[in-house]
């Protein structure tokens, strides 16, 4: 983060609120199995409710709904997928391998 060309950069002269996001979001880590949890749940959540706007304003949308492909290049990245896939199956969000 704090190299040039780093993706979040972060300013070498960062201001408050910078200071602030990057100590909520390091006090977030020991949460990340219930944040990605609630985030599962809270996406499909959301997109039940899009779709039903749609269907009673009549808005005909190109939706698919067959999911995302994911390609990992390593067994490692594929074993960190797996493990991310398990969290999400508790959020209620069926994935497969």
């Amino acid at each position: 983060m704090f190299t040039p060309g780093a993706l979040p950069l972060v300013s070498r002269r960062a201001d408050w609120h910078t200071l602030s996001w990057m100590a909520q979001f390091v006090a977030s880590i020991p949460k990340y199995e219930d944040n990605t949890i609630t985030t599962a749940r809270l996406s499909i959540e959301a997109r039940s409710h899009l779709m039903q706007i749609a269907r009673e304003e009549q808005i005909a949308i190109d939706c698919e709904e067959r999911g995302i492909l994911h390609y990992h290049c390593s067994t490692v990245e594929f074993d960190a997928a797996a493990r991310v896939l398990a969290l999400l199956a508790k959020g209620d969000l069926s994935a497969e391998l």
